[in-house]
């Protein structure tokens, strides 16, 4: 939610040169314009001129900070944009099912319903919260992209090293046992390495090194923990081939990020990037363990050439559709209907 919020504040900051980032805890070198009203939104009254509030607009569900601030905003009549950030997909509310049930008949949905309008970042997201029987209004708009100044994508080519790069959380969601069973059953894995980035569910990391055990993969394999900022972008441009076996995902902002970077991708229907196969730039495949062999012994034999034919369209692609001045145009509009009614743009599901 992190890699969302604070770009978009930025090119809020930017574009409309008024916006407040409110936070329970400080960020690493905090954009400007960012309070702290802590960790339960317990300094939100002290901290906040709600006089100057012409909306508010709460990322996530579920916690106290997010019930404080909502009802805050609510009780002072100031309009009110929730974001869910896939958190009412289906394998997002299994997941502590019976707390989120209890939440959501105690306060979540009553919350959600007052809201002048909820913003998600794909229509599959759209679809989960029509399933849920909310009514509100919904504006559709994807996550951006936030690149560093002067990122040259490079492409995916015979100058590669053989890697193909799953950089997200570690996670059972992910699909991270999919793709380690699957790369065991690769024929030829021609000189490939299978490079694993990411922070770790707590005992996560540790069952993910025992299936490496388990199927004798230490030779081709490696788990590499996090990395951030121009290093992440050193990791897309070091790679060769991005994949991302998820059972869940609103939206996967590592997709479009991999794309920017000149990757043909490879993921699975349970995300929304279907439009990948249909453009040319991936594969799409079910969470199947047999396909992901395919898609992946595939993405290994294409030629240098026909790989950066994929990279260079994927990255013009996202370049054009994720950028933040872009998003950033959508978001405005999206509050300013928000704010006023009249005619909703047509990315807004009324």
């Amino acid at each position: 939610m992190t890699q969302a919020v604070l770009p978009l504040h930025r090119e809020l900051l930017r574009s409309y040169g008024n916006s407040s980032l409110l936070v329970g805890y400080m960020p690493e070198l905090p954009p400007e314009n960012t309070i702290c009203i802590g960790v339960k939104a317990e300094l939100l009254g002290r901290e906040v001129s709600v006089s100057a509030a012409a909306l508010a607009h709460i990322h996530g569900l579920w916690t106290p900070f997010e019930w404080r601030a909502s009802k805050f905003f609510l009780d002072r009549s100031v309009p009110l944009i929730m974001s869910p950030h896939g958190m009412l997909e289906p394998w997002a509310m299994a997941h502590k099912r019976l707390k989120k049930v209890l939440a959501w008949h105690l306060y979540q949905r009553r919350i959600l319903s007052k809201a002048r309008l909820l913003i998600v970042n794909s229509e599959r997201e759209l679809g989960s919260i029509r399933r849920l029987e909310i009514a509100n209004p919904v504006a559709v708009i994807e996550n951006g992209v936030d690149v560093p100044a002067g990122f040259d994508p490079g492409y995916a080519d015979g100058t590669r090293e053989k890697i193909v790069l799953f950089l997200s959380r570690l996670a059972p969601v992910k699909g991270i046992m999919d793709l380690l069973e699957a790369w065991a059953q690769v024929p030829n894995l021609n000189g490939y390495q299978l490079h694993l980035y990411g922070n770790a569910e707590p005992g996560y990391e540790e069952k993910v090194n025992a299936c490496i055990r388990e199927l004798s993969l230490e030779s081709s394999v490696r788990v590499l923990g996090p990395v951030y900022g121009d290093g992440k972008w050193q990791v897309y441009r070091s790679a060769d081939v991005f994949v991302l076996p998820s059972y869940s995902e609103n939206f996967g902002i590592v997709v479009a990020e991999a794309m920017l970077a000149g990757l043909p991708v490879i993921t699975t229907d349970a995300t929304p990037w279907g439009h990948l196969r249909e453009r040319g730039y991936g594969w799409i495949v079910k969470n199947d363990v047999n396909q992901l062999t395919n898609a992946l012994s595939q993405a290994m034999e294409l030629s240098p050439s026909r790989k950066r034919e994929m990279g260079k369209a994927a990255s013009q692609f996202a370049m054009a559709r994720y950028s933040w001045k872009n998003i950033g145009e959508k978001y405005l509009a999206a509050y300013e209907w928000a704010k006023n009614q009249g005619n909703a743009p047509d990315f807004i599901d009324l």
